[in-house]
């Protein structure tokens, strides 16, 4: 019986991690991300590398070939995902991302979030980063 009660529990704790490491991954394709956001209503923006916005680019971050940023106005849910060439270049980023993320106040990262998930550094509210998955 004890051998039993442990395999169930050790299968509904595999189960659980399994679904909180799927619930924190963004898409790895932009444009997959891009339609999930709009299927959830937010207003969507998605920028290749080479687009300029005000005379600048998002080659301004190594190794970084597109982001896509969704916004819900109605709710305030954000999120802001950026796609890099390689891994190499995701984790340098969320590198940087991280430490000043632990320099800021408690208050001030309270209902946010920011991960890393294969070739994509996102951050975000907890909703927003939810629905571009």
């Amino acid at each position: 019986m004890k051998k039993n009660f442990a395999k169930i529990l050790a299968l509904v704790l595999i189960i659980a991690t399994c679904g909180v490491v799927l619930a924190a991954c963004v898409p790895g394709d932009p444009a997959k991300a891009e339609a999930n956001l709009k299927e959830a209503g937010y207003t969507v923006a998605k920028i290749e590398a080479d687009t300029p916005i005000l005379g600048l680019t998002i080659k301004a971050i190594d190794g970084c070939v597109a982001a896509v940023n969704g916004t819900k106005l109605d709710t305030e849910d954000a999120v802001m995902i950026y796609y890099f060439e390689d891994a190499a270049s995701a984790k340098a980023y969320y590198k940087e991302l991280k430490e000043q993320w632990d320099k800021a106040d408690k208050e001030d990262k309270e209902g946010y979030k920011i991960g890393k998930s294969g070739n994509a550094v996102y951050s975000g509210t907890k909703d927003g980063v939810k629905a571009c998955g």
